[in-house]
């Protein structure tokens, strides 16, 4: 099983920071300032979004306390998996999953692509079920090391 992210949500720093500043009258990126974080990956677009609604808020704690945070931002996999794979995976709940149908070969087995898309929060209840399927298991820990990839380790 191969998974690759083809899309992760990009942020317009510059235009969050500035309406942030623009509207609230204060610094959206001042607690990720004051922990010498860097804006720029998904960990600190979810601080400044706690920054945003909570003056004050710990960065290193918005991941692990993320709730509208989540809804905001999302993800698509693309996953190469085999005919059987297919079945197992094609319905997850709560994910939209489309099935593109590999080419068959004479030599090897078919391969499917699945594009599997959602939000953060969605991702973070899917990957949390404990799953029996060892197919299923493997997905998901492929996606949650992709998660631990974008520093969001925290939130499964």
């Amino acid at each position: 099983m191969k998974i690759t992210p083809i899309a992760v949500t990009q942020i317009n720093w510059a235009d969050l920071l500035r309406q942030g500043q623009d509207v609230v009258g204060r610094s959206v990126s001042r607690s990720l300032d004051q922990a010498r974080i860097q804006p720029g990956d998904l960990y600190s677009v979810i601080a400044a979004l706690k920054e945003l609604e909570e003056e004050g808020s710990d960065p290193r704690t918005s991941v692990k306390e993320a709730n509208f945070q989540l809804y905001h931002l999302s993800c698509s996999f693309l996953v190469e998996v085999s005919e059987r794979e297919t079945d197992y995976l094609r319905n997850m709940e709560g994910l939209t999953v489309t099935t593109f149908q590999g080419k068959e070969h004479r030599n090897k087995p078919t391969t499917n692509l699945l594009l599997i898309t959602g939000t953060f929060a969605q991702w973070q209840v899917t990957l949390s079920r404990k799953e029996k399927d060892e197919t299923k298991k493997e997905l998901f820990e492929g996606i949650v090391n992709w998660f631990k990839r974008f520093n969001l380790g925290e939130l499964f």
